[in-house]
């Protein structure tokens, strides 16, 4: 896979579903106390964006 290359399919509620449920696995099973204190903002902000990503899933589902 070439990593300069850009993509351009959009993606599905299913596909931003999935990809909200892996980011969110790999952070609560990972060691919190091992990642470095700055690193922690990615954190926060990656759990900030997956609950956006649910909220909208949620919101758009209401709406179906």
């Amino acid at each position: 896979m070439n990593p300069n290359k850009k993509m351009s399919k959009e993606l599905t509620v299913e596909e931003w579903s999935m990809v909200a449920r892996a980011v969110m696995s790999l952070i609560v099973t990972s060691n919190l106390s091992e990642i470095p204190k700055n690193d922690m903002q990615i954190v926060k902000w990656l759990t900030a964006f997956c609950s956006d990503i649910n909220k909208e899933i949620i919101e758009l589902s209401f709406h179906q």
